[in-house]
Protein backbone atom coordinates (compact mmCIF):
# COMPACT_ATOMS: atom_id res chain seq x y z
CA UNK A 1 0.00 0.00 0.00
CA UNK A 2 1.22 3.50 -1.26
CA UNK A 3 1.63 6.85 1.41
CA UNK A 4 -1.40 7.97 -0.95
CA UNK A 5 -4.09 6.97 -3.03
CA UNK A 6 -5.94 9.22 -6.23
CA UNK A 7 -9.65 9.82 -6.06
CA UNK A 8 -11.89 11.64 -7.44
CA UNK A 9 -10.76 15.42 -7.00
CA UNK A 10 -8.46 15.11 -4.12
CA UNK A 11 -6.07 12.85 -2.99
CA UNK A 12 -5.78 10.41 0.34
CA UNK A 13 -3.38 9.81 2.66
CA UNK A 14 -3.71 6.37 3.44
CA UNK A 15 -2.15 6.57 6.91
CA UNK A 16 -5.10 8.72 8.38
CA UNK A 17 -7.68 8.74 5.52
CA UNK A 18 -7.27 12.13 4.95
CA UNK A 19 -8.94 13.62 1.80
CA UNK A 20 -6.46 16.05 0.75
CA UNK A 21 -8.12 18.58 -2.32
CA UNK A 22 -6.09 19.03 -5.17
CA UNK A 23 -5.25 22.78 -4.00
CA UNK A 24 -1.40 23.85 -4.01
CA UNK A 25 -2.16 26.34 -1.20
CA UNK A 26 -3.21 23.12 0.82
CA UNK A 27 -0.03 22.19 3.06
CA UNK A 28 -0.77 18.37 2.64
CA UNK A 29 -1.31 18.62 -0.63
CA UNK A 30 2.27 20.45 -1.10
CA UNK A 31 3.55 16.99 1.30
CA UNK A 32 1.88 14.62 -1.65
CA UNK A 33 3.33 16.19 -4.73
CA UNK A 34 6.59 16.43 -2.56
CA UNK A 35 6.65 13.02 -1.95
CA UNK A 36 5.10 12.51 -5.81
CA UNK A 37 8.37 14.32 -6.98
CA UNK A 38 10.74 12.02 -4.70
CA UNK A 39 9.49 9.03 -7.11
CA UNK A 40 6.57 7.71 -4.66
CA UNK A 41 3.68 6.11 -6.87
CA UNK A 42 0.02 6.50 -5.62
CA UNK A 43 -2.36 3.66 -5.64
CA UNK A 44 -5.27 3.95 -8.32
CA UNK A 45 -8.04 5.58 -7.38
CA UNK A 46 -11.13 3.21 -5.70
CA UNK A 47 -14.69 3.76 -7.49
CA UNK A 48 -17.11 4.45 -3.93
CA UNK A 49 -20.69 4.56 -3.73
CA UNK A 50 -22.64 7.46 -2.55
CA UNK A 51 -23.10 6.40 0.38
CA UNK A 52 -19.36 5.86 1.53
CA UNK A 53 -18.38 9.17 -0.08
CA UNK A 54 -21.37 10.45 2.59
CA UNK A 55 -19.81 8.90 5.67
CA UNK A 56 -16.70 9.68 4.71
CA UNK A 57 -17.56 13.03 4.30
CA UNK A 58 -19.50 13.38 7.65
CA UNK A 59 -16.28 11.64 9.29
CA UNK A 60 -13.95 14.39 7.78
CA UNK A 61 -16.70 17.02 8.56
CA UNK A 62 -16.20 15.48 12.27
CA UNK A 63 -13.52 16.28 12.92
CA UNK A 64 -12.46 19.28 10.98
CA UNK A 65 -15.31 20.34 13.47
CA UNK A 66 -13.74 19.11 16.68
CA UNK A 67 -10.11 20.11 15.54
CA UNK A 68 -11.60 23.53 15.86
CA UNK A 69 -13.53 23.15 19.08
CA UNK A 70 -10.25 22.03 20.97
CA UNK A 71 -8.70 25.42 19.62
CA UNK A 72 -11.31 27.40 20.85
CA UNK A 73 -12.37 25.64 24.30
CA UNK A 74 -9.80 26.72 27.40
CA UNK A 75 -7.21 24.32 28.18
CA UNK A 76 -9.15 23.78 31.67
CA UNK A 77 -12.67 23.72 30.57
CA UNK A 78 -13.60 22.42 34.24
CA UNK A 79 -11.84 25.45 35.64
CA UNK A 80 -14.25 27.99 33.41
CA UNK A 81 -17.20 25.70 34.47
CA UNK A 82 -16.05 26.28 38.08
CA UNK A 83 -15.28 30.00 38.07
CA UNK A 84 -18.96 30.01 36.31
CA UNK A 85 -20.59 28.41 39.34
CA UNK A 86 -18.79 30.74 42.06
CA UNK A 87 -19.90 33.98 39.64
CA UNK A 88 -23.71 32.92 39.95
CA UNK A 89 -22.77 31.81 43.60
CA UNK A 90 -21.61 34.83 44.68
CA UNK A 91 -24.19 36.22 43.17
CA UNK A 92 -22.20 38.47 40.63
CA UNK A 93 -24.16 37.07 37.40
CA UNK A 94 -26.95 38.57 36.72
CA UNK A 95 -29.86 36.93 34.81
CA UNK A 96 -29.25 39.12 32.14
CA UNK A 97 -25.30 38.54 31.91
CA UNK A 98 -24.80 41.68 33.61
CA UNK A 99 -22.51 42.08 36.76
CA UNK A 100 -24.22 42.35 40.01
CA UNK A 101 -23.52 45.01 42.70
CA UNK A 102 -21.41 43.99 45.90
CA UNK A 103 -18.50 42.33 47.53
CA UNK A 104 -17.15 39.36 46.51
CA UNK A 105 -14.39 37.78 48.32
CA UNK A 106 -14.54 34.12 46.28
CA UNK A 107 -13.00 36.15 43.51
CA UNK A 108 -10.64 38.28 45.19
CA UNK A 109 -8.30 34.64 44.51
CA UNK A 110 -8.37 35.54 40.82
CA UNK A 111 -7.79 39.18 40.92
CA UNK A 112 -3.67 39.14 41.31
CA UNK A 113 -3.69 36.75 38.57
CA UNK A 114 -5.18 38.93 36.10
CA UNK A 115 -4.04 42.32 37.76
CA UNK A 116 -7.46 43.51 38.03
CA UNK A 117 -10.34 44.14 40.39
CA UNK A 118 -13.30 42.13 41.34
CA UNK A 119 -15.81 43.45 38.59
CA UNK A 120 -12.99 43.43 35.80
CA UNK A 121 -12.65 40.17 36.73
CA UNK A 122 -16.20 38.95 36.57
CA UNK A 123 -16.86 40.99 33.49
CA UNK A 124 -13.61 38.99 32.14
CA UNK A 125 -14.87 35.68 32.93
CA UNK A 126 -18.42 35.99 31.80
CA UNK A 127 -17.71 37.74 28.60
CA UNK A 128 -15.20 34.78 27.62
CA UNK A 129 -17.98 32.46 28.50
CA UNK A 130 -20.59 34.32 26.35
CA UNK A 131 -17.99 34.50 23.84
CA UNK A 132 -17.09 31.15 23.74
CA UNK A 133 -21.01 30.15 23.40
CA UNK A 134 -21.15 32.13 20.39
CA UNK A 135 -18.47 30.85 18.41
CA UNK A 136 -19.54 27.11 19.49
CA UNK A 137 -23.10 27.76 17.90
CA UNK A 138 -21.66 29.19 14.85
CA UNK A 139 -19.72 25.97 14.49
CA UNK A 140 -23.00 23.97 15.06
CA UNK A 141 -24.53 25.90 12.57
CA UNK A 142 -21.50 25.76 9.96
CA UNK A 143 -21.63 21.88 10.86
CA UNK A 144 -25.08 21.29 10.58
CA UNK A 145 -25.49 22.89 7.00
CA UNK A 146 -22.60 21.22 5.67
CA UNK A 147 -23.91 17.81 6.72
CA UNK A 148 -27.27 18.54 5.08
CA UNK A 149 -25.21 19.09 2.19
CA UNK A 150 -23.24 16.28 2.04
CA UNK A 151 -26.84 14.27 2.83
CA UNK A 152 -28.14 16.00 -0.49
CA UNK A 153 -24.97 15.15 -2.41
CA UNK A 154 -25.41 13.30 -5.14
CA UNK A 155 -22.19 11.81 -6.19
CA UNK A 156 -18.89 11.95 -4.75
CA UNK A 157 -17.54 14.95 -6.97
CA UNK A 158 -20.77 16.82 -4.61
CA UNK A 159 -19.67 15.58 -1.48
CA UNK A 160 -16.28 16.87 -1.61
CA UNK A 161 -17.34 19.99 -3.14
CA UNK A 162 -19.48 20.40 -0.19
CA UNK A 163 -16.93 19.41 2.01
CA UNK A 164 -14.45 21.79 0.09
CA UNK A 165 -17.05 25.04 0.76
CA UNK A 166 -16.84 24.68 4.49
CA UNK A 167 -16.01 27.71 6.06
CA UNK A 168 -15.74 27.60 10.26
CA UNK A 169 -15.63 30.54 12.44
CA UNK A 170 -12.33 31.76 12.98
Amino acid sequence: MAEYQLAENAVIRTRDQLRIPLDETHSAYREYLAWADAGGVPDAAVAISITQARQQGIDQLSIEANRGRRRHIPADPAQVFADEVALKGAGVANADGSIAAGEYPMLEAMVPRVGADVAAVATALLAARTSLEAWLAGVEAVYQAALEGIEAALSPAAVQTVLDGVAWPA
